[in-house]
């Protein structure tokens, strides 16, 4: 099962601090090709700003910059908040509009938390759930054992019908595992006579 979460639209928030404006915006990153794109079309819906730090996170992929401030008092808690968040494929660029006062890194970095964090409420979260369904069909005589090995091997029976010493069911299993190695006990399990059909996910 993925624990992490994921977006679907995008989300803007902005705060204003000593005159300089910070608009962060959250966006869904359905390929790592789209990041150049992404920045573009940013930059030309808020142009001529100070910087526009960003940062993202596509499964294994990391990364995040600064654009300009201060060491560390952007990118990376930019991309400390979606990490926290446990989000993945997203992106969070803040734009800053510089007011002309210097904000000093302490409260540089505070700003730059306080709109990624806020940004990041604002947003519907969603998990992925990745299933299979199959429609199994065992002998009576079997169906406790397959009960056992199902239990304690991420699967979940969803239906059951019994037809005389004919069990009919539908097995959901979870992923990540092997599902050919799962599907391939199973029919050990049940003498080689087990029936596999594959439905399709729901």
């Amino acid at each position: 099962m993925d624990n992490k979460f994921y977006i679907q639209n995008e989300y803007v928030n902005q705060i204003e601090v000593s005159k300089s404006k910070f608009i962060s915006i959250l966006k869904p990153l359905e390929s790592l090709d789209d990041i150049d794109d992404i920045l573009n079309d940013i930059k030309l819906r808020y142009p001529k700003a100070r910087h526009y730090v960003y940062a993202y996170i596509f499964d294994e992929k990391l990364y995040y910059t600064d654009n300009g401030e201060p060491s560390n008092t952007a990118g990376k808690p930019t991309f400390d908040v979606l990490k926290g968040n446990n989000l993945n494929r997203v992106i969070l660029i803040t734009i800053r509009y510089f007011g002309g006062v210097l904000l000093g890194a302490s409260n540089l970095l505070r700003t730059y938390l306080k709109c990624a964090k806020e940004v990041c409420l604002m947003a519907k979260l969603y998990k992925l759930e990745y299933t299979n369904l199959y429609q199994l069909v065992i002998g009576n005589e079997d169906f406790k054992v397959f009960n056992r090995f199902i239990a304690n091997n991420n699967g979940n029976i969803k239906k059951i019908f019994y037809n005389g010493d004919i069990i009919n069911f539908s097995l959901q299993i979870d992923k990540p595992i092997d599902e050919m190695l799962y599907l391939k006990s199973l029919n050990i399990i049940g003498k080689n006579q087990l029936k596999i059909y594959k439905e399709e996910g729901k």
